[in-house]
């Protein structure tokens, strides 16, 4: 049973579970009540309910999927806000999906997680075609011809009864390298957590292309760093999707010792470096993310307190444009604190133009659009304009670049 919500959306506590009125039972409420991303709880239990805060992904319980989505203005389906969901997390993370070459299978019933595994089985696909990339592997092996360096600590501690053998270690160009083993490792995860035949007898033809490869766990091949280059950057987009992947793949445990596994992104900070990935592509090294340059305040003798971090800075012109992401809805008007924020933004950067307040579009937020003041002594005034980003445009990215541009001319 796959039960879908959105931000903040109730799933209500009732004596039996159902996936069209979002009820979950007392013990699914316990168990995601216990479910932390690092410190922070995931979901705030009520009386008769629980609702999930910024966080989306999907968590799986006993025989229960929750997936939870971000609300995004204008989408026509969920199957179209999942995408998004996916398109911004590949962003983030420097990964160009393929498009597939045939449609034989039908996306539309799947959820987040299966439409994250469909993704990276497609890349994976079009990497097995071309062959897997061949690594020196680092081998030390005890042999009668010497090869490479002989290990000297190694060889004088060996047993008596291997005398005419030597301790060598030597690299060799295989395809059982911490590439593919990453690659494998996220693939194997994926048929484990996937329920949909069409997916598991996918990977199973892509798991014959790695039967030479070493499955090893989860934590070692996270442990592998891997440098791409000129070389291998084809493969740079399925080990950037397999950590992805791997990376916020976590197992939580309720009262009960009773098993949750999940995989949820904090909204706020996926909207906040998306945003800033998006402008980089446009800017190029004119966009500055998370600017720490300047403090808000100087003590007599010199030291300073408070470290001013805007999320954007586009420098044009010698002039700097200050942007500020919030993954919320305007109510009433942007909150007090952002705007002072905002002022401390504006009148301690030099050669500050306007700053900008990014909202998610909401028709609810439409009315507050617009080119304000910020109202400081002597008369003087710094530009505060409020904007709102439509993401439901920005799987089409000739239109989204435009789009984004016009905000901030």
């Amino acid at each position: 049973m796959r039960i879908t919500v959105f931000e903040y959306e109730k799933l209500l506590i009732k004596q039996h579970r159902n996936e069209q009125l979002h009820y979950i039972t007392a013990m699914d409420a316990a168990q995601l009540q216990n479910i932390f991303v690092g410190d922070v709880p995931a979901f705030v239990r009520r009386d008769n309910y629980v609702a999930a805060q910024q966080w989306v992904g999907v968590v799986d319980l006993q025989g229960l999927s929750i997936e939870v989505l971000p609300k995004i203005s204008f989408c026509e389906s969920s199957l179209q806000n999942r995408k998004i969901l996916i398109n911004m997390l590949c962003t983030v993370d420097h990964i160009t999906l393929s498009s597939p070459r045939e449609s034989s299978v039908s996306i539309e019933s799947f959820g987040f997680r299966d439409l994250m595994i469909y993704n990276y089985i497609v890349l994976l696909e079009q990497y097995v075609k071309s062959s897997l990339i061949l690594d020196y592997v680092k081998i030390t092996k005890t042999q009668s011809v010497l090869r490479g360096k002989i290990d000297f600590r190694q060889q004088f501690n060996r047993p008596e009864e291997f005398p005419t053998k030597f301790k060598c270690t030597y690299s060799k160009y295989l395809k059982d390298n911490k590439i593919n083993q990453l690659l494998l490792c996220a693939l194997t995860q994926m048929f484990n957590d996937t329920g949909s035949s069409q997916l598991r007898y996918r990977i199973k033809k892509l798991t014959h292309e790695f039967s030479d490869i070493q499955n090893v766990s989860r934590d070692i091949a996270l442990k592998t760093h891997i440098a791409f280059n000129s070389i291998n950057s084809r493969i740079q987009s399925p080990v950037c999707f397999a950590r992805l992947y791997l990376e916020n793949l976590s197992v939580g445990f309720s009262a009960g010792k009773q098993k949750a596994q999940f995989m949820l992104f904090d909204m706020s900070k996926l909207y906040e470096r998306y945003v800033y990935c998006c402008y980089h592509k446009i800017y190029g090294s004119h966009v500055n993310y998370q600017y720490a340059k300047k403090y808000l305040v100087k003590s007599s003798s010199g030291r300073r307190y408070i470290l001013l971090r805007p999320d954007i800075v586009l420098k044009r012109d010698d002039c700097l444009t200050i942007l500020d992401t919030k993954w919320k809805r305007i109510h009433g008007f942007a909150k007090e604190s952002d705007i002072y924020q905002m002022n401390a933004y504006g009148t301690s950067f030099d050669g500050c133009r306007a700053v900008y307040l990014l909202y998610p579009y909401d028709s609810d937020s439409t009315a507050y659009i617009g080119d304000y003041s910020l109202e400081l002594a002597n008369n003087t005034r710094q530009n505060l304009r409020i904007r709102l980003v439509d993401l439901s445009i920005s799987l089409n990215w000739p239109r989204f670049r435009s789009h984004l541009i016009s905000l901030v001319e």
